[in-house]
């Protein structure tokens, strides 16, 4: 391979393809604004997210058990749904505490589902997704 500035050199084409050779590479598509979510809530990026419980999961496969096995991730990502959870729901009692037209005041029947969905949340209940 020639080098005229807009090439790549050989011997560095050489090693980006040998390590391409030893990894696996798969394309998954979610809906837009997945991949913020996934490092919001996780403080991770979503590739390395996602590959952890992937790994996670083959290993529980592996190993037949029926459970599957807790990652580090979930643990993170339920602790930062808690602390919203408590923001939100300051939020709420500093809104209920003012004299807000009732319009203005946030949803709190809606909002009091939302909150019982989360603190509800299993991790194993979420792999249907």
């Amino acid at each position: 391979m020639e080098n005229n500035g807009l090439k790549t050199k050989s011997y560095t084409r050489k090693a980006i393809d040998d390590y391409n050779a030893k990894k696996d590479k798969i394309l998954l598509t979610f809906n837009k604004g997945t991949k913020e979510r996934i490092e919001k809530l996780t403080g991770k990026k979503a590739t390395a997210f996602i590959s952890g419980l992937v790994l996670a999961e083959l290993e529980r496969l592996e190993s037949g058990t029926d459970q599957p096995k807790e990652s580090e991730e979930i643990p993170e990502a339920e602790e930062k749904a808690r602390a919203w959870i408590a923001e939100q729901e300051k939020k709420i009692r500093e809104a209920a505490e003012t004299q807000e037209p009732e319009a203005e005041k946030p949803n709190r029947s809606r909002f009091n589902d939302y909150i019982s969905d989360l603190k509800n949340f299993k991790p194993s209940e979420s792999q249907g997704e």
